[in-house]
């Protein structure tokens, strides 16, 4: 939530920031991505978070996908605290890249 807030979004207001967006797709019911910065009421950013300790393999990215397909947003986040991967649809309009467009580690 400090990341988000220093993105400049208030993060105790539900019209710009709701924990636990669903982003359900076709065939699977109760997807939930951890936070979806909002716009008009449509999600514009989702953020995905894990673990301190979890890596951010193909699985975990898996997950960020198909909440990105299930959604308007057109930016995705995936985060353990220490490292961050911003994706969007650069390669493929609405489908999220494979490789994010950036990426920083806060420790190194």
């Amino acid at each position: 939530m400090p990341f988000i807030k220093a993105l400049g979004y208030n993060i105790f207001d539900p019209s710009e920031v709701v924990p636990e967006f669903t982003a359900d797709i076709v065939g699977k019911k109760g997807e939930k991505v951890d936070y979806a910065i909002m716009s008009k009421g449509n999600p514009i950013i989702l953020i995905e978070c894990k673990s301190i300790n979890d890596n951010l393999d193909t699985e975990k990215h898996a997950q960020l996908f198909r909440y990105f397909m299930g959604t308007e947003a057109r930016f995705g986040i995936l985060t353990n605290g220490i490292i961050y991967r911003f994706f969007t649809d650069i390669e493929k309009p609405n489908t999220m890249d494979s490789k994010p467009f950036f990426e920083f580690n806060c420790i190194e």
